[in-house]
């Protein structure tokens, strides 16, 4: 299970922790990024998008559960109430910039790299998509 966060995100909570930059937060987030995609190849994977999981723990677990083929020792119920111990809303400090209208972007790959991992609320990201964010990243990045 690979846990994925908006980029623009990640790049603001390390600012705040760490005092990096925008475009230190931003490779950091790839580099993570990538470095869990290439070490799962040939296994079954599933990517979570963080504010999926915020706003809907069970089902995204759910789903999680139904691909890779587990089957949960508790009832949904159970899972459920659980779930809301773990996974707080209220703890989500940074939100990315949602605006249609602002289109300007310092880093168009990290974009390129984010609308690879959209799969229509699906939860996994199949291989050839996998591959492409792979590509697109280092193409990218390697610019100064």
């Amino acid at each position: 299970v690979i846990p994925v966060r908006h980029p623009e995100e990640v790049a603001a909570s390390l600012a705040e922790r760490n005092g990096f930059t925008m475009e230190e937060g931003l490779r950091l987030w790839a580099r993570h990024l990538l470095d869990a995609v290439r070490q799962t190849q040939g296994l079954p994977r599933v990517i979570v998008r963080y504010e999926d999981l915020l706003s809907d723990a069970p089902e995204i677990v759910q789903r999680i559960g139904s691909y890779l083929g587990i089957v949960w020792p508790v009832s949904a119920a159970e899972r459920t109430a659980r779930l809301a111990t773990l996974v707080d809303p209220a703890l989500r400090r940074h939100r990315r910039n949602t605006n249609p209208t602002d289109t300007r972007h310092e880093f168009p790959w990290v974009e390129r790299l984010w609308r690879l991992l959209q799969t229509d609320r699906d939860v996994l990201i199949p291989d050839d998509r996998a591959d492409a964010l792979d590509a697109t990243a280092f193409h990218a990045t390697a610019q100064p």
